[in-house]
């Protein structure tokens, strides 16, 4: 199913005959693969009319066997239902559920950070974790996006449109600024392209980010990984797929620092690659599939990534998990716990994922339908139910585990939630006429 092949640059991937085992809905092998929803360009934020909250209200489901489903307390409108199975749990669920306690609860906290078109432009807030004292931190008149703390809580990273901008000419920069908004510096001013994701090092050093050479330009453009300081030096260019062959996105970076993987696509086949970044030293795992949404489970033990043919059963599964940290098969997934707990999907790119910073068996999954949280040491599901127009993922978990903030637009514009897992409610954080999205929880 993969295949491990060492360069010092990641080469162009060549193009391949797909496995049988993909999907009748995935593209033909004579036509290329739909672009994921990640290597898009980043949205920004737009007002719209404000709505009510519902009350809120308590509705029974029936157990059926071999799964139990109960209604947990239900506030701001989302229905909660709790499920738990009796079934086999998958060799994926097995490989996560060694027991792994919290740490215990810290009451400091950065703070929750997030976009708003509340001043008329999409800028970024921070607020306490409660939803008081909200403070507008950008003042660019631009639009922003994608807002990131870093580890130690010093610094915000995002993306950045110029004010009068368009989205599709104007470049997309990579900026930092300090927790109040002050000393903001663009970190991306020697790069010729548009930026469209970020994503911190543990160890606060450096900011890995994907750069498209066409402002808002797709995949084909030939998108790249780049790593940059935190103080803007050291720029550095990881892969180097040209444009019209597709390119490389959804970097990440393992618990340590010492490493960075992300996902190089051609036409018809994909690879994780790996780079080691002391020594600049790497290699790819190739996969004859299409791959999307990386993430470093929190031991740094396995990768789990979506959309890919699981090992078991050769079907087209929504999440996958490697081996181990090196990438390597066979690829088992999770698609067999989510039909025991009831975790809906409604394909295979339709939902967001976020890792628990606690436990490798705790995740996260926001889908339109609303957050789904999984428990695989339990074999438990918590279903929050919003039934949204748009999926804004993905959840921010507080750096304890304990509580998920997310955005959904339960009614006619998006407002940030909070879901406490011990108490299995959910509390409104934002309540204004612009939509409110993005939330990232700080250390």
């Amino acid at each position: 199913m993969g295949r491990r092949s060492r360069t010092g640059t990641l080469r162009g991937l060549p193009a391949s005959i797909l496995a049988a085992a993909l999907l009748a809905s995935c593209a033909p092998a004579s036509d290329p693969p739909p672009p994921p929803p990640s290597a898009a360009p980043p949205t920004f934020a737009a007002t719209a009319p404000a709505t009510s909250t519902p009350e809120p209200s308590q509705v029974a489901t029936s157990p059926s066997p071999p799964t139990q489903t109960a209604t947990a307390r239900v506030a701001s409108g989302p229905l909660i239902t709790s499920q738990t199975s009796s079934a086999e749990p998958s060799g994926a669920a097995q490989m996560l559920r060694e027991p792994a306690p919290l740490p215990p609860a810290t009451s400091k906290s950065s703070g929750i950070l997030f976009v708003s078109a509340r001043d008329g432009s999409a800028e970024i807030y921070r607020m306490n974790e409660d939803g008081t004292d909200p403070m507008r931190l950008t003042v660019g008149g631009g639009d922003t996006a994608a807002p990131s703390w870093s580890p130690d809580g010093r610094l915000i990273a995002f993306l950045s449109r110029e004010a009068g901008g368009e989205g599709g000419t104007t470049p997309v920069e990579l900026q930092v600024v300090d927790s109040e908004g002050t000393g903001s510096v663009e970190l991306t001013a020697q790069f010729d392209g548009s930026v469209e994701s970020l994503a911190w090092s543990p160890d606060g050093r450096r900011i890995a980010f994907v750069g498209n050479p066409t402002p808002g330009g797709d995949s084909l453009d030939g998108t790249n990984v780049f790593v940059i300081d935190a103080d803007g030096s050291g720029l550095t260019q990881v892969t180097h797929m040209e444009p019209g062959t597709v390119g490389c996105w959804s970097p990440i970076w393992s618990p340590d620092s010492s490493q960075l993987a992300y996902i190089c696509r051609s036409l018809m086949q994909a690879a994780i690659g790996f780079e080691t970044v002391a020594a600049g030293d790497s290699f790819t795992v190739d996969y004859y599939g299409q791959v999307d949404r990386l993430s470093w489970l929190p031991s740094g033990d396995h990768i789990g990534f979506g959309f890919g043919t699981c090992s078991v059963g050769a079907f087209p599964a929504a999440l996958l998990l490697t081996q181990g940290a090196s990438g390597d098969g066979p690829f088992p997934c999770l698609d067999q716990d989510f039909e025991a707990l009831g975790v809906i999907l409604r394909g295979l790119y339709d939902f967001k994922l976020a890792w628990s910073p606690a436990a490798d068996s705790v995740f996260a999954l926001q889908s339109v339908r609303g957050i789904e949280v999984v428990d695989l040491s339990r074999y438990s599901a918590l279903h929050v139910q919003f039934e949204s127009a748009a999926l804004h993922g993905p959840p921010s978990w507080s750096p304890d585990g304990t509580r998920i903030a997310f955005a959904a637009d339960g009614g006619l514009d998006s407002e940030i939630y909070v879901l406490d897992l011990a108490s299995s409610t959910v509390t409104q954080l934002t309540d204004n006429q612009a939509e409110d999205t993005m939330p990232d929880w700080g250390p």
